[in-house]
């Protein structure tokens, strides 16, 4: 997986999210990375090097624990890996408040809170939703997001 990403086992069941389509191409597994990078809500993707498929994910988290036969799993680096302030991409809040006002364009984002970068959060023009499941300590079932 190109850098930004991991690989991890799995699947997400279906095509490509955004274009809907079975038929949904790149050169390679790095111009899959960027698209994916370049589209707002975007968590993951899988990537076949034989057929040239990249299939574009909201979820961060695989639906299914295997892999799609000759495909990749690529997610996004999880927000706890960056350490500081500094490094985690998206707004500060304040620990504990229940709910808060924050100003975001469409596109990815991390929550620093409480000392640490938690809960991705992917925003559109109109919506945000938690592709990693969820607030740190929430354990939905798999295959579910919280909007």
């Amino acid at each position: 997986c190109p850098a930004g990403f991991r690989r991890v086992p799995g699947d997400v069941w279906g095509w490509d999210q955004w274009s809907g389509g079975y038929n949904h191409m790149t050169e390679s597994v790095e111009d899959c990375g960027k698209l994916c990078l370049r589209t707002v809500g975007c968590a993951s993707f899988e990537y076949s090097a034989e057929e040239k498929r990249c299939f574009r994910n909201a979820q961060t988290i695989p639906t299914r624990d295997y892999d799609h036969p000759g495909f990749i799993f690529c997610q996004r680096t999880p927000c706890p890996e960056f350490k500081d302030a500094e490094t985690c991409p998206g707004p500060h809040l304040a620990y504990g408040a229940l709910s808060e006002e924050v100003d975001l364009r469409g596109g990815s984002y991390c929550l620093w809170t409480n000392g640490a970068c938690q809960s991705a959060l992917a925003c559109t023009e109109t919506d945000c939703f938690m592709p990693d499941g969820g607030l740190p300590g929430m354990k939905l079932p798999q295959g579910f997001v919280l909007w």
